[in-house]
């Protein structure tokens, strides 16, 4: 049994070569939980990204009447936009 450790620099710990990502023949300077967890975080992004887009889709759908004004949304105040991605962010905890 091979019990030399190796380093992630992700986590920055020295653990068993067998708990690290393989790579062909080559092993990864990322340990197996340290990779899921990235990957975790990516597809979280992803998901969020996507859920805005969406919305700003919708938004910019959407016809307006104020005081006799109609038209449809164009513009999008960056406030609107941050909140969305922070609210977006709490519900995926």
């Amino acid at each position: 049994m091979n019990d030399e450790l190796k380093y992630c620099k992700f986590c920055d710990k020295e653990k068993p070569i067998k708990e690290f990502v393989k790579s062909g023949f080559a092993i990864k300077n990322i340990c197996k939980e340290c990779n899921n967890e990235k990957y975790k975080k990516k597809y979280k992004a992803d998901k969020n990204w996507n859920e805005l887009k969406k919305w700003l889709e919708e938004i910019q759908q959407e016809e307006f009447d104020i005081n006799g004004f109609t038209g449809v949304c164009t513009e999008i105040r960056l406030e609107c936009i941050l909140d969305k991605m922070q609210e977006l962010e709490g519900n995926n905890d």
